[in-house]
């Protein structure tokens, strides 16, 4: 993805397999073993990235779980990827974030925090609301990863988004991701 001042950020997930296999093929942290497989062997990569500079290391995360997680709890109002974490294959982790933060805004506006009722009331509402925005998304991002894991039976699958890009938005529409968001509704 393109980033601020002419920068391009790249993000990626391997199995844990995956990068022990190639850390054995290679010396290096897990940023320069997968920089140095993915300049081995995506043609895209490798086009993107010709003549680019690294101007930083890379970044990384440990284990993802994707997974939907109660929004409300013991008190605690939860957003982002505490609330629930797509997989990283449909790219929703930032905007969920900002959408679930904007929703309990607006969920807790003008509500007695001091409350006890009134704070569990505002959870309820804030959970069921965050289920309709995201659940679809959290299906969709699973059934996707799930797919990708297995290109022997769904390799037909990037074949035929690469002759009908179009699918690649009617994809997006089944997630609720093309969807403007409103918090009010």
């Amino acid at each position: 993805m393109w980033a601020d001042a002419g920068r391009l950020s790249l993000s990626c997930c391997i199995r844990s397999e995956a990068l022990a296999a190639l850390r054995q093929r290679r010396n290096g942290n897990a940023a320069e073993v997968i920089h140095a497989h993915l300049l081995a062997t995506c043609r895209g990569v490798r086009e993107a990235l010709a003549g680019a500079i690294l101007s930083d290391k890379w970044l990384s995360t440990g284990t993802i779980r994707p997974a939907v997680r109660a929004r409300y709890a013991e008190d605690i109002f939860r957003a982002g990827n505490l609330a629930g974490e797509a997989h990283p294959v449909i790219a929703e982790g930032i905007s969920m974030a900002i959408q679930s933060a904007s929703l309990l805004a607006q969920v807790l506006d003008d509500v007695d925090i001091t409350d006890p009722a009134a704070l569990a009331a505002a959870g309820q509402r804030y959970s069921a609301a965050w289920s309709r925005h995201f659940k679809a998304r959290l299906r969709m991002s699973q059934t996707v990863a799930w797919m990708a894991s297995r290109p022997e039976a769904f390799g037909f699958v990037a074949a035929t988004i690469e002759a009908v890009p179009k699918l690649l938005t009617f994809g997006a529409g089944l997630s609720g991701k093309a969807q403007v968001f409103s918090p009010g509704k």
